[in-house]
């Protein structure tokens, strides 16, 4: 009966899982051509619908939606820079996101002065790092390892 028990909690955990906030934004995203997900991504991302826009990073880019919220909330501007580049916002859309996602990301310390720098870097930062970027996410740990380890010698 204990087996029985835990194969029950075990289904309902996967229904719930399927009900969940973050398996409905994959669902939408897997839905959407990807003409689609990539005109939607930045107004879902500017209307902060932040699982949408990684669930459709997810679907384009190979990146898990998990890391892709580290990304955007985590504490390195290069991560977001990295995912808005590749993802095709410019300038504007970029501020947006920042002045948005500020008190999460520790930008509204610095006030006005840091959007504007936060806007100049992201300028700076062109498409062939965004690149590089997503290719470093989307190899296995364990092989970025081993090319570290022969990188060394």
């Amino acid at each position: 009966t204990a087996a029985i028990a835990r194969a029950a909690e075990g289904l309902i955990a996967r229904h719930d899982e399927g009900q969940g906030a973050m398996a409905l934004a994959r669902r939408c995203a897997r839905a959407l051509s990807a003409d689609q997900r990539f005109a939607i991504a930045p107004h879902a991302l500017t209307e902060a619908r932040l699982l949408l826009f990684a669930a459709i990073v997810e679907c384009e880019g190979g990146i898990a939606l998990d890391d892709v919220l580290e990304a955007l909330i985590g504490p390195h501007d290069r991560d977001r820079f990295a995912l808005l580049r590749v993802m095709g916002l410019d300038d504007a859309g970029a501020f947006q996101v920042a002045e948005m996602l500020a008190p999460v990301t520790g930008l509204a310390d610095g006030g006005d002065a840091a959007l504007v720098d936060f806007v100049e870097d992201y300028r700076a930062f062109d498409a062939e790092h965004a690149v590089q970027w997503l290719l470093d996410r989307m190899s296995p740990r364990a092989l970025a390892d081993k090319l570290a380890l022969l990188d060394r010698r």
